[in-house]
């Protein structure tokens, strides 16, 4: 699981700020879920995805889960297309601002 592996990483980083690069596929949902749901989403002061439209998914979700979790978000869309960039820096980081 994701958030065993950023756990492991946090606790290593010894509170050092953190940014995760998803490009998996179309697991980036399940990915997100789990940091989210664990609290573990919290170590990461920002996120770089490749989203995917795949199993009835669409980045909508993505953008909600990271806003309920205190992140900006930039969502990069294009009409038609089933995958995508989307950048988020949590709001409340130390050395990460959004604009």
């Amino acid at each position: 699981r994701a958030s065993a592996v950023i756990g492991e990483v946090a606790t290593l980083l010894d509170g050092r700020e953190m940014v995760a690069k998803i490009d998996c596929e179309g697991a980036e949902y399940e990915i997100l879920t789990d940091l989210a749901v664990t609290g573990t989403m919290r170590s990461l002061s920002g996120f770089m995805i490749e989203w995917h439209c795949r199993g009835g998914h669409e980045p909508s979700e993505l953008v909600h889960c990271l806003k309920e979790q205190n992140y900006s978000v930039i969502l990069l869309d294009h009409p038609g297309r089933l995958n995508g960039m989307l950048y988020a820096v949590r709001r409340d980081s130390p050395r990460c601002h959004a604009l």
